[in-house]
């Protein structure tokens, strides 16, 4: 570390913390040199840290995911109505796992892609049993305008 000396103002090295005498002078002045980098245990201990809160924030998406995976939601047709829709669909479980059955979603999407409208009504069940399908009949209200495509997908928790 450079230092100067308070009583020639010569600027001169010194190694270590202690005493430093400078060379030009004689002057003794005290010094106290850092420690030169951070201890490797702090950034250890911060990395460590950094994943524990990435996990956690995560851990809600994977299980949503895990889920989407296992529960699968599809239209099997779509009828128009003068006020709106009658739309059939099933539900499939291909876990061997009893689910809750989230919402349905159903999106109203133009010929291009851009969505009109969603509207969530509930499950026709609470549970769904493993490997099975649950089979759905919805009354879809009001009409969409402009509405080209309709799809059917969970609501995410």
């Amino acid at each position: 570390m450079r230092v100067i000396c308070a009583f020639c103002k010569t600027n001169f090295k010194v190694a270590r913390s202690g005493a430093g005498k400078c060379p030009i002078c004689g002057h003794r002045t005290s010094v106290l040199v850092p420690r030169s980098g951070i201890p490797v245990y702090f950034i250890a201990i911060m990395v460590f840290l950094a994943a524990t809160v990435l996990l956690i924030l995560a851990m809600p998406m994977l299980k949503q995911q895990q889920k989407s995976q296992l529960l699968v939601v599809s239209v099997a047709e779509i009828r128009h109505t003068d006020t709106g829709y009658v739309i059939r669909g099933n539900i499939k479980n291909f876990s061997e796992n009893t689910y809750s059955v989230p919402d349905l979603m159903f999106v109203f999407k133009t010929e291009s892609g851009a969505i009109l409208n969603q509207i969530v009504q509930l499950p026709p069940s609470g549970l769904i049993e493993p490997r099975s399908d649950m089979q759905f009949l919805r009354r879809v209200e009001p009409k969409v305008p402009n509405a080209k495509r309709i799809s059917v997908r969970f609501v995410e928790n």
